[in-house]
């Protein structure tokens, strides 16, 4: 639809900027939408399922030995009962088949014992802090809804290209493109609309955008603005790949912002207008080449459909990404929480430490020998006693009395002689004659 223009034409390029302008969002709005995909929640129900498993696998044996089916009473039981009698039973299953594992562990009930006991407490603490987590997800915001507010942008209020009235193209140029009173019209439905009337006049060959006359390039209805926009977005100037991010998307509008009013005159002065054309007036025909939106609200925004539509689509990114942080963050803590209620449970599946051989002896009372710091607390000769040394060479005056470790084995060893020597160390194993031959003492309780 473009073709060569004469070069005495005046007007060419006059909307270029205009031109460029709305290219450049179209572009962006184009543009591919950021990873917004956000899998924290089923990695979080992922983590919440393995902590439950190895709860009720450390769970005490009154509960554990449920057979957790539906009953009568069910309703007078606990709510935690209730609200878990499902899973519980489904997860007692894996265990008792021993088939389940995690992270190549097999999932196992633990013997009682008190490290049992130990990691039930530990693994049901983490899963209430888990499922707390769980509850602190972002939600609210679909990632898909950001791809809709840019098609809407683009297109339209249904978000797709279509001929039928006031929906992609006004039903006339006048209502598309404002007219003389954009008010009671719609200028900037979308995207494309705008385009074609930045480009459209009576004679359809305006070469004001692209620098070369186009060909039958009028706003009369939907059907004719259709192929005029297709035109017009194959004569936009190429760029490389865009993303619609916060960013770009502020960029768009700043760039929107640049253009308005260019003309500069009176009659753009007063009237929010594209293009160039020095008229208030736009209709894609006689009065083309522009687009005349609607007044400034009572708050001094822009009313322009496809630009609140990119404005939602900015929030609605910026949301996203702050959930998508949060989550992640969240994710990670339950994670965490997993590693340890696993540990907790590879401390049971090991059972209670059992006592070593000489925990279970009789101890032998072997009295406590100062250390060094009590006897340099001894500063003077007389209190210096062994297993003290006393000298008085020392470089260190508050050091003149120090443990001599000569003296403190040998006071240790004695003690050790003398704890076994006495009668109920002696005693330690032996029949009651044997005690008497030890001892020299009677048996106690002997009549």
């Amino acid at each position: 639809m473009l073709k060569t223009h004469n070069p005495a034409m005046a007007a060419a390029n006059d909307n270029a900027r205009a031109f460029n302008a709305l290219c450049a969002v179209i572009h962006i709005v184009k543009g591919k939408a950021p990873e917004l995909a956000d899998d924290s929640g089923p990695s979080i129900d992922l983590d919440l399922e393995v902590i439950k498993q190895l709860n009720l696998s450390t769970a005490e044996d009154e509960l554990y030995d449920s057979k957790f089916e539906q009953e009568a009473d069910d309703n007078k039981k606990p709510k935690e009962y209730q609200e878990n009698r499902e899973s519980w039973k489904r997860i007692k299953a894996l265990i008792d088949a021993g088939k389940t594992e995690i992270d190549g562990i097999k999932l196992q009930r633990p013997r009682k014992s008190h490290a049992r006991r130990a990691a039930a407490a530990i693994i049901n603490r983490t899963l209430k802090q888990a499922e707390a987590a769980k509850l602190q997800l972002k939600t609210g915001v679909n990632p898909t809804e950001v791809q809709q507010h840019l098609d809407r942008a683009l297109f339209g209020k249904t978000g797709k290209e279509t001929t039928n009235n006031d929906e992609t193209y006004g039903q006339s140029g006048a209502k598309a493109c404002g007219d003389n009173n954009p008010t009671s019209n719609s200028p900037g439905i979308s995207l494309l609309s705008d385009l074609v009337c930045l480009c459209s006049d009576s004679g359809g060959n305006s070469p004001d955008c692209t620098g070369q006359a186009l060909t039958s390039a009028t706003y009369t209805n939907p059907a004719t603005a259709q192929p005029v926009a297709a035109a017009l977005l194959k004569a936009c100037p190429k760029q490389g790949t865009m993303y619609a991010t916060p960013s770009t998307l502020t960029a768009a509008k700043s760039i929107l912002l640049a253009t308005l009013k260019e003309k500069g005159s009176a009659t753009q002065a007063d009237n929010v207008i594209l293009g160039s054309a020095n008229r208030e007036q736009c209709n894609g025909g006689a009065q083309g080449l522009c687009v005349r939106y609607k007044p400034l609200t009572n708050t001094h925004q822009l009313d322009i459909p496809w630009l609140s539509e990119l404005e939602a689509a900015q929030t609605k990114i910026e949301t996203l990404k702050e959930n998508q942080a949060t989550n992640r963050a969240l994710a990670q803590h339950v994670k965490a929480l997993r590693h340890q209620a696993l540990m907790a449970y590879l401390q049971a599946m090991q059972g209670d430490t059992p006592q070593t051989a000489s925990s279970s002896q009789p101890t032998i009372g072997i009295q406590e020998e100062p250390a060094n710091s009590e006897c340099n607390a001894r500063n003077t000769r007389d209190k210096c006693k062994e297993p003290c040394k006393w000298n008085n060479n020392a470089t260190e005056k508050t050091k003149k009395c120090s443990l001599d470790p000569k003296k403190a084995a040998e006071k240790a060893a004695q003690a050790v002689k003398d704890g076994g020597d006495k009668k109920e160390n002696k005693c330690v194993g032996k029949e009651e004659k044997e005690c008497e031959k030890a001892t020299g003492f009677e048996w106690e309780g002997k009549e």
